[in-house]
């Protein structure tokens, strides 16, 4: 048992952050593959056991370079965690994008992998934050120069050269869809920024065991990450619209001119876009056959940049410090919470149990974790020396894992003794 100077001391700090020791893992293990997790982008894990909200600290993890970081939200394959990152210059070294795998039990660094060096000034350019996937056995990561496959070892499988700049602007994309043996990705960035003046954005399918690309569909403005149903691959261009792609050639089935702000979201013959029109922010949600309207929704602005979906709800972020659930039939809302603080845009993460989203609150960040069939706030957990936006959050066996942008990663995990909702041990 902690003393009272620890226990009072954690009650000053907010709870959480001021715990790390007061549990330990001996074992910890699942699969996490994706930001959205599945390949619809839904986010939405049903048979999965988050800790909950009454959570104490398992670890966390510190880049060990001083400066601003990017680093993506973490993913999980067995008992590692999988994080992409820029790390700034210094003054022996230039700027790189790296690869970080994390023991799920300790916290504790295995492995860190130079995937490219980077002469400019911003890592943040160096690098399509949100974009490490790792499936079967594979890790992907979209850079500066191109997409890259790995082993977990840290050994380079492939990589493809892509055109168009890295945008930190649209933090929460850019991640593949490994499906069978073909990796779909995007440029996800700015190509009238890169060096080339011809260079396009566009989507590529990419043979997962060669290498080669399969086919190209170029769009004509950055492309969000795409989803994947029914043999159709979907993709939204940044205020330009979305298409539907046939998967095996790359065909266009259909396309909508929609002035797009985020990825497609797709589940139960549904495409979920988050939209502008002339009023302002808007939902919409497409025939995921036809591309033709089902219904749109005006939200409160800044309006959401991606969205879960479970079986019949869509979850997301509204007017920056507001988490919603909406009817998916009809974009009706559910029922509205207001967090501590700015809420994160990136995808929630939803359990039939709990809902998680970063929140930034007044002594750091956090993650707001809600009731998704009522939205009642189950607890906000987190620590108080965490900086920078927090990503998506990821799940493995009752462990929560967030990174932050100014280069932290830490985990959560389920309180096993607490009193008036402040944890013990």
């Amino acid at each position: 048992m902690p003393s009272r100077r620890a226990f009072l001391a954690a009650l000053g700090a907010g709870g959480v952050g001021a715990l790390a020791g007061c549990s330990s893992r001996r074992h910890a293990a699942g699969e996490w593959p994706r930001i959205g997790y599945d390949d619809g982008n839904t986010g939405y894990a049903p048979d999965l056991r988050g800790p909950g909200g009454s959570t104490a600290a398992a670890w966390s993890f510190q880049f060990p370079r001083e400066g601003w970081y990017s680093v993506s939200s973490p993913v999980v394959a067995g008992d590692r965690a999988f994080v992409g990152y820029g790390e700034p210059a210094a003054s022996d070294a230039s700027a790189r994008v790296g690869l970080r795998v994390i023991d799920l039990a300790t916290g504790e660094s295995v492995r860190d992998v130079t995937v490219a060096t980077y002469d400019g000034e911003a890592p943040g350019r160096a690098l399509h934050v949100d974009s490490t996937v790792v499936k079967d056995g594979s890790v992907y990561l979209l850079s500066w120069g191109g997409i890259y496959s790995y082993t977990p070892d840290g050994e380079r499988r492939w990589r493809v050269a892509t055109e168009g700049v890295p945008d930190v602007s649209t933090r929460k994309t850019g991640h593949p869809v490994v499906v069978g043996d073909t990796v779909y990705a995007t440029t996800a960035g700015f190509a009238l920024m890169a060096d080339d003046p011809a260079a396009t954005e566009a989507v590529y399918a990419i043979d997962d065991a060669t290498g080669e690309v399969r086919w190209r569909h170029e769009l004509p403005a950055p492309t969000y990450t795409p989803a994947y149903a029914d043999e159709t691959l979907y993709a939204s261009a940044f205020q330009h619209g979305v298409v539907a792609l046939d998967a095996a050639t790359g065909e266009v089935r259909w396309e909508q001119a929609i002035s797009v702000e985020g990825p497609p979201t797709v589940r139960d013959g549904r495409v979920y876009v988050p939209a502008l029109d002339d009023a302002g922010a808007t939902l919409r949600a497409l025939d995921a056959d036809t591309g033709e309207s089902v219904w749109s929704v005006s939200t409160p602005e800044p309006g959401p940049q991606q969205v879960a979906v479970t079986d019949d709800r869509i979850l997301h972020r509204e007017s920056a410090t507001e988490v919603v659930a909406r009817e998916a039939a009809s974009g009706d809302v559910v029922w509205r919470t207001e967090g501590p603080g700015p809420v994160s845009d990136g995808t929630p993460t939803v359990t039939d149990d709990a809902l998680y989203v970063g929140v930034g609150t007044g002594d750091g960040r956090r993650v707001l974790v809600l009731d998704p069939a009522g939205g009642a706030e189950l607890g906000v957990v987190g620590r108080r020396d965490v900086h920078g936006e927090l990503g998506s959050v990821a799940l493995a066996d009752g462990l929560a894992v967030v990174s932050a942008t100014a280069g932290a990663v830490y985990a959560v995990e389920a309180c096993s003794l607490s009193v008036a909702g402040h944890c013990l041990a």
